[in-house]
């Protein structure tokens, strides 16, 4: 079951040694460009990059915050809901969930309503309040956005409006405002109904058929998901193909961007490696193309296979100079000790505590180093 406490907000991850330069490159090139750019924005990215230019709060994380309580106060929607999150998920500030819903509930009255779909959907995942988080998010929805339609037919799936039956009973109707909305990913999670057997009965060829009917009809979403599925397949009742995925990645393509087709490619590619010759092909294609890898391409590898993704970071943190033992693709001794000082320049200590492997670590992991 899906459980968002395993993940980590991708908005609010603290920022490597590397990132923070380019935090202060944001910093002075907004700086540079003020004279072109609204001035608004121009101390919103100056707020944002001083804030997250470390794990801790510091003098440089105080001056972000003015900049950004100086904007909210100012009526600027996006502050507001910066703010909010950083009190929200506690990455860096101390969490306070009070303090987060006034900027949240400022954010919306002024027009802008992710910042309490971003609280309610805390509230959903968390199982803190199910009734609140349920009528926050179809606020939400109501205020504009349609990603809330998303969301509770997701909650309702999975028991959490309600639990049991009673939850399950609510998909239908939230699936349907999502179509309405237009929200792709809704065809997704029909798909993974039929999957797993969420309230129907488990089929493979089903679950492909609402993915086929879906992509052809022009959904990416659907597209994508799709050719990630059949390529590893799911140990069920879905078998894994690569060149079947290879095959829809063709046939779909006019729906993705040059960015993800690279990006499936690769994944396709890494599904099939297994000598150190593969892998190290692997890491030559990532070296050639290194601004198209993000921390979801960075997940998506893992899912392809993990041997490939620990062997990139292996190659990464040898070339940086930790003793990683040999490149051979297995989270040894060596290479977990080298990853763990990775983690911690990157990532909240308390999540490298927890466990390096976890897949939203690996997957920053390749996207930073």
């Amino acid at each position: 079951m899906f459980n968002f406490r395993t993940r980590l907000h991708p908005c609010f991850l603290p920022l490597t040694t590397a990132k923070s330069t380019l935090a202060v490159l944001a910093f002075c090139g907004a700086a540079a460009h003020a004279q072109t750019a609204d001035a608004p924005d121009v101390a919103l990215a100056q707020g944002r990059a001083l804030v997250y230019a470390s794990n801790t709060v510091t003098p440089a994380t105080r001056e972000g915050l003015q900049l950004l309580e100086s904007q909210a106060e100012a009526g600027n929607t996006a502050a507001m809901i910066e703010l909010g999150a950083l009190y929200l998920y506690g990455t860096i500030l101390p969490q306070d969930w009070p303090r987060a819903l006034e900027y949240f509930e400022a954010a919306a009255e002024a027009g802008d309503p992710d910042g309490i779909y971003q609280y309610a959907m805390m509230l959903m995942w968390s199982e803190r309040a199910p009734a609140r988080a349920e009528a926050m998010l179809q606020r939400a929805g109501n205020l504009g956005a349609t990603k809330a339609w998303v969301t509770l037919a997701e909650g309702a799936m999975y028991g959490y409006l309600g639990g049991g039956s009673v939850s399950r009973a609510k998909f239908a109707g939230y699936a349907a405002q999502a179509h309405a909305a237009g929200e792709e990913r809704i065809a997704v999670l029909e798909a993974t109904r039929f999957m797993w057997g969420i309230s129907v009965r488990a089929s493979g060829p089903q679950t492909i058929a609402v993915l086929e009917q879906a992509a052809d009809a022009g959904n990416s979403e659907a597209a994508m998901f799709l050719i990630r599925l059949v390529r590893s397949g799911n140990r069920y009742n879905i078998r894994r193909e690569p060149d079947r995925a290879s095959a829809y990645l063709e046939q779909y393509r006019d729906l993705l961007s040059q960015a993800q087709i690279w990006q499936l490619q690769i994944a396709i590619a890494a599904q099939t490696a297994r000598s150190a010759t593969q892998m190290a092909d692997i890491v030559a294609r990532l070296d050639a193309q290194p601004q198209l890898i993000t921390q979801g391409f960075g997940a998506d590898l893992l899912t392809a296979n993990e041997n490939v993704a620990i062997y990139v970071l292996q190659t990464r943190l040898a070339a940086q100079g930790h003793a990683v033992g040999q490149l051979d693709g297995f989270a040894g001794n060596r290479t977990l000790r080298a990853m763990n000082a990775a983690c911690r320049e990157i990532a909240p200590l308390a999540a490298c505590a927890d466990s390096v492997m976890r897949p939203d670590l690996v997957a920053l992991l390749i996207e930073k180093l």
